[in-house]
């Protein structure tokens, strides 16, 4: 990484700090549903450092959880769904995409049909959010803005 202009164009040895975490799924057992389950996941990125020395603002903190549940519609198909939601902190190093904090939640519908050859799932998911961009904890946002997205797909699993 180089940072400077002109004569005092300097190199510096930029690296992440580790990242931790903690992750935990409980899976319950509910009448009419053939699977449920919550989990949770919390990361916390410890500072950046440049040549050594931890630079102020480059840590950060995510946490994600949801619930998932597949419900028996016939035999051989279920209705799948699924809620998320994510929180980051985000990082007061540099205003950026790669930096900004936010909160999104997600909803996801489905089915599955299971075959003789395999399980095929078509789903629709739903996302949105806000992401925000602060250089210090009392400081206005540099930058704000809503996000929505919408994923179709289709997946085929086969057991082996």
């Amino acid at each position: 990484l180089e940072s400077g202009t002109g004569a005092d164009l300097q190199r510096a040895t930029v690296r992440p700090g580790p990242l931790l975490s903690a992750e935990a799924e409980l899976q319950l057992a509910a009448r009419g549903v053939r699977e449920l389950s919550m989990w949770t996941l919390v990361r916390r990125r410890q500072p950046f450092q440049r040549d050594g020395v931890a630079l102020a603002g480059s840590d950060a903190t995510y946490v994600d959880g949801g619930v998932r549940a597949s419900v028996p519609l016939v035999s051989r198909l279920d209705l799948t769904t699924a809620l998320d939601a994510r929180w980051q902190s985000g990082m007061r190093v540099a205003p950026g995409v790669l930096t900004m904090g936010g909160f999104a939640g997600a909803g996801t519908l489905g089915l599955s049909w299971r075959g003789a050859q395999g399980t095929l799932q078509p789903f629709v998911r739903a996302q949105g959010g806000n992401l925000r961009q602060r250089l210090g904890p009392e400081m206005p946002p540099v930058a704000d803005g809503d996000v929505f997205g919408m994923t179709f797909g289709v997946v085929f699993s086969r057991g082996f």
